[in-house]
């Protein structure tokens, strides 16, 4: 997984301009199935190099899709379908 896309995106999704801001956010939700997507985003999330305030947007991100698909105990028919984590980054 390239850190450089999920930083890009990360850093996108903070821009003034709402096209530009789109699009990050759609090269974001566009890799959420890939393998290995969620280790990486962590990755970058606890760069050191990574400005703090593209940390701050990929946490944020983060426990938003932690959110969205945790494994709940009684999941109903749409939650269960829609589980998008890989099954390595679980």
């Amino acid at each position: 997984m390239d850190l450089n896309s999920i930083y890009a995106a990360l850093a996108g999704t903070l821009a003034t301009d709402q096209a530009a801001r789109q699009a990050a956010e759609d090269a974001l939700k566009s890799l959420e199935r890939v393998p290995g997507y969620f280790s990486s985003l962590f990755q970058v999330v606890n760069s050191k190099e990574a400005p703090l305030e593209v940390r701050q947007a990929g946490i944020i991100y983060f426990k938003n899709l932690v959110n969205k698909h945790w494994e709940r105990e009684n999941p109903t028919q749409d939650e269960a379908t829609n589980w998008v984590i890989a099954e390595q980054d679980r």
